[in-house]
């Protein structure tokens, strides 16, 4: 089975400062590897989601982060509608529109200073199945919100 980079570049997403950080609309990539040589990207800015510092780790992290797989957009109509139809299945029913990211580490990133760029491992849940992934991360601009 071929594995999918996903890339989180938090571009104009609001993330607020540790302990607990509160994502909000941030470009989302996923490099899609075709059968025979090359591959494509999927992108949209969907992405929704809070996370809290973990008591295990600096750079551990509890909650979730969830992209609304329907906005996926690869540049090209059919290929979006077959992804979205065929592959993705997100009429499918409840979920299948949804995938969500939980049990994140980062690396490469201070969770009291997030900026720059790092990496991640996680739980990325799709149509019910749970795998462990891996990405890289990019926080390029920050917005600290009061609360």
């Amino acid at each position: 089975m071929k594995s999918t980079l996903f890339v989180l570049s938090l571009v104009g997403a609001t993330v607020t400062a540790a302990p607990a950080w509160r994502v909000g609309p941030g470009d989302v990539r996923v490099v899609c590897p075709m059968t025979i040589g090359g591959s494509f990207d999927a992108r949209t800015t969907a992405l929704g989601g809070a996370v809290t510092a973990r008591g295990s780790g600096p750079a551990a992290l509890d909650g979730s982060l969830a992209v609304d797989l329907r906005t996926l957009d690869t540049g090209i109509n059919l290929r979006n509608e077959h992804l979205r139809d065929i592959y993705l299945e997100v009429a499918k029913g409840p979920g299948f529109d949804t995938a969500t990211l939980s049990d994140i580490d980062l690396k490469g990133v201070d969770p009291d200073r997030p900026d720059g760029k790092g990496s991640f491992t996680g739980a990325l849940r799709l149509h019910g199945v749970t795998k462990t992934v891996t990405g890289t991360i990019d926080f390029a601009r920050l917005e600290p919100t009061s609360t």
